[in-house]
């Protein structure tokens, strides 16, 4: 469990980190004078922001589910354990 919070950690400060700097490009894209010679589109970029957004809700369901499973696992060894002790 411990190695799954510690990848879980990773991906959310880095799709936080990505989806700050994905804003700052859509901010200079809205800046037509100065941005518009290098190509930044503001649609794609929001697109880029939805699907970062996405991302980090699947991930977090991702481990909501891994969160049960493990709780359904570590209970059903108990029941299997004691069921053993018991004969």
């Amino acid at each position: 469990m411990v190695v799954i919070l510690i990848c879980f950690c990773c991906f959310d400060s880095g799709s936080e980190s990505l989806l700050y700097h994905l804003s700052e490009l859509k901010g200079m894209a809205s800046w037509k004078q100065k941005y518009e010679p290098l190509g930044l589109d503001a649609a794609g970029i929001e697109d880029a922001i939805t699907a970062v957004g996405s991302f980090i809700l699947k991930a977090n369901e991702l481990l909501q589910v891994i969160d049960s499973s493990m709780k359904n696992f570590k209970a059903f060894f108990r029941w299997l354990y004691v069921g053993k002790l018991s004969e």
